[in-house]
Order: C-alpha cells, then structure tokens, then sequence
C-alpha cells in the first residue's frame, strides 16, 4: 500500500471516531495520522538501503537518521528507529527482520542502538521474532547506552559474538564511561578508553572546560565514530571494576556537569598515564638511572634515555603554565602579542612562582636567554 493510499485510509478511520464525538481534536487527529505514515515508512523493511561496507551495518543513536551514523569516519548503512525514549517492541522487530534480510558479518551499534541491540538479543525468538542469523562475528559498542535505567535496559543480557570491541570517549558527556565498562565487563572484554584529539577545539580561551560544559559533552560522545584503529589504551579485569566503582555516573541527567566531565577526565588520563609507565617499564629495561659523578640526578639524561620529562620537569612546566594562565587573566598578556612569563631566578635553580618573580618578556628575549 503506498502513502497516499494509507493516508487516505487513515484519514477514514479517524473522521469515523471524530463523527462519534471522541475528545480529539482535529489537530491532534493529523499529528497521529503523520506519526504513523512516518512510522511505518521508517520502518519499511524493503526501502533501499546503501550497503557498499564489506559487510559492516550499523544502528544509531537517539536523535539520528539511519544516514548519519559513521564508524571509523565512514557512512554504515542500517535500520531507521525511534529517535529517542524506551525501546519498543516494533523497533526489535524491525532490528531483527533487518539482521536476518542482510545478515552482516559486523554490526556497529552507537549510543541507543545499543539499547536496541541489547533488547533485541533478549526478545529473538520470543513473541514471533525471529532469531539472530549466525552470520554475525564481532559487535563493536561505540559510547553504548545499553545499560541506560530510563530507556528499561538495566534486565538486558549482553552475549558475546566474537572479537566484540566497546569503546569509549573520555570526553563523552553523554553516555557515563562508567557505563561502558560495566558493558566491557559483562561481554567479558577489554574497554578501549580514548582522549580524542578534536576536543581541544572546543575547550573555553583558558584551555578548559566550558562552564557550560552541554556542547563539549556532545562532542564528546560523538567523536566515537571518527575513531582510528589503535587509538587508546584497552582495560581489563580490575582496571573495569575500578571504573565503575570510581567514575562519575550522571544517570538520571540529560547531560554530564564541566566537573563531572574534568573528573572523568582526569581519573581517565591518570589511568592511562600508569598503564604507559608500566608499559614502558616491560618493554625497556633501564640499565642505568642516569647518575652525576656528584650523585645528582641528570634530567637531561633521563628525558632523552627514557622519553619523557621527569617528574620535576614537568612539575616545573605546570608552574610556567599556570604562571601564563594567571597573566592572560590579569591583562599582562594575551593570546598573539608575542610576549611570556619568564621567571628572574628560574624554577629549575628554587625560584618560586610568585608574582615577584616573574616579568613579561618579549619571546625573542625569552628565547636569547635560554641560549645564552
């Protein structure tokens, strides 16, 4: 039947309640008429879908089109659900005809579609759903919500379908990375936590967090889909428990507060800091710590041998940094006017921070006297 034809159809059935005087207005009468052509177009088994992935589909989040969805910053083509609100039995229905007719090797599911994807696991084969079709090898929850309390999906089991991937955003301000390990955890897998590299572009002029942390927070959540093979670190085992015993958990809130993402944040960042160190330490074995002959440490020495700043170095660079933000604040400089904060007795040889210590030099001079 094709849309004229419903409307038409529907437009008869909703004059036969209105001329029985039912409390329905006109206008509400055309919205629910619109709602359900739109309803059944969007999930009409047999629209065309693009499907030129190598056997990669997709289901969206809440508030997207079927056509938006990206994994890897590529366009994977999947079914049109409900943009938002608890998962209905329609939409696993749909989810599992859609699964069956195309059958995917990999299924990519983003935010909500992972609620989706976590329903339709419980309800295949109940009530006249078909099952899943053995064609699927590997899931990959891109910021999954499909453990999301208002949207009824705390009951729903998660099974494993092979090398299954979670990964997760430091900067998501939407979905909890609290809730992605608890997700990681129940598949029995690693969680790949990330600082995507775009975020920087949305920090305030101070290099923060916006106060109004909601447009930061949304960036946040969809940079999972721009993510690169390799990116991040992956966690296990106790390191999941840790993150969902420690992380912030917003549940209840549309949206995460600037100090419950910075807390995410820097509880994320110190996480990956140890995992590096440790790393490091398997892979190369420090036959010497660098000694002087006069027992001192040799930063020097250490920074080049091992890759990195020592601990003092970069406890001094937090300072000049602190030292600069301070100064923008005040008005003694500002962003393109070539100046810095230089220390009289630098904090390599005891000089303090304080504001008696430091004068506004041009980076010409700055830099003639580093050479010096």
């Amino acid at each position: 039947m094709n849309t004229k034809k419903k409307l038409k159809k529907s437009v008869q059935v909703f004059k036969h309640l209105w001329s029985h005087r039912m409390r329905i207005t006109e206008l509400q009468l055309r919205q629910i008429v619109r709602k359900m052509i739109l309803s059944e177009e969007a999930f009409n088994l047999d629209r065309e879908y693009d499907h030129d992935n190598k056997g990669v589909h997709a289901f969206h989040g809440a508030g997207m089109a079927n056509t938006q969805l990206k994994f890897q910053s590529q366009r994977r083509p999947g079914p049109q659900f409900e943009k938002d609100g608890a998962v209905t039995a329609g939409e696993i229905k749909h989810a599992l005809n859609y699964l069956n007719k195309y059958k995917p090797e990999e299924l990519v599911v983003y935010s909500r579609g992972s609620a989706v994807w976590a329903a339709a696991q419980d309800e295949e084969g109940k009530d006249g759903n078909p099952e899943l079709p053995d064609s699927l090898k590997k899931i990959v929850y891109l910021a999954p919500a499909a453990k999301r309390p208002s949207w009824g999906q705390t009951s729903n089991s998660l099974t494993k379908h092979g090398d299954d991937e979670v990964i997760a955003s430091v900067s998501d301000g939407r979905v909890p990375v609290a809730q992605a390990a608890a997700i990681a955890q129940e598949l029995g897998g690693p969680l790949t936590m990330y600082k995507p590299s775009r975020m920087t572009s949305y920090l305030d002029s101070d290099g923060e967090v916006p106060d109004d942390a909601t447009e930061y927070g949304e960036k946040g959540h969809t940079q999972p889909m721009h993510w690169k093979a390799g990116e991040g670190q992956k966690f296990s085992g106790a390191d999941l428990q840790k993150i969902i015993d420690t992380f912030p958990d917003w549940e209840g809130d549309p949206a995460a507060s600037k100090e419950e993402i910075e807390d995410q944040e820097q509880k994320a960042a110190e996480m990956m800091e140890i995992r590096y160190i440790i790393r490091n330490l398997l892979i190369e074995k420090k036959k010497a710590k660098c000694p002087r002959k006069n027992g001192k440490r040799d930063y020097k020495c250490e920074y080049q041998k091992y890759g990195g700043a020592s601990k003092k170095g970069k406890k001094d660079r937090a300072a000049r940094n602190q030292a600069r933000k301070v100064a923008k604040r005040e008005g003694r400089v500002k962003k393109g006017d070539g100046k810095e904060i230089d220390h009289k007795k630098p904090l390599s040889k005891g000089g303090s921070n304080a504001k008696s210590n430091q004068r506004v030099v041009s980076r010409a001079t700055n830099r003639k006297k580093g050479n010096s």
